[in-house]
């Protein structure tokens, strides 16, 4: 698997995970190709609402006073380790045949000010 093939990722501002479900599950199921990595932002997910999709592990980081929320999905089958630092991120380190891949899937607000740091 992946010896000879590119990895898939989608990513996507669902601004409500709940409310959109119906278009996601729709658009995943429309593809001829599954995605091997999926990074939404605004799922506006709390802890204890479940959302599973099958064939893929969860990486989720929920918000218990706001909206927001992150949420990856990497494909059963591959190798992958979460990365954490102090952005509101989700970071999955992909070992494929290898090498290495880190996906980062981040969420910044509007007013929040990141300062860049070398």
């Amino acid at each position: 698997m992946y010896l000879n093939s590119t990895l898939s990722i989608l990513q996507w501002n669902c601004n409500s995970l709940t409310k959109g479900a119906a278009e996601f599950i729709k658009h995943i199921g429309n593809k001829n190709e599954a995605y091997d990595v999926i990074c939404l932002q605004e799922t506006f997910l709390k802890p204890g609402k479940h959302f599973r999709l099958l064939g893929h592990n969860i990486v989720r980081r929920d918000r218990e006073d706001a909206k927001g929320g992150l949420i990856t999905f990497v494909k059963e089958g591959l190798n992958f380790s979460e990365v954490t630092n102090e952005l509101e991120n989700i970071t999955v380190k992909l070992n494929i045949k290898g090498s290495c891949l880190q996906v980062i899937n981040i969420y910044i607000p509007a007013g929040k000010i990141v300062e860049k740091t070398y």
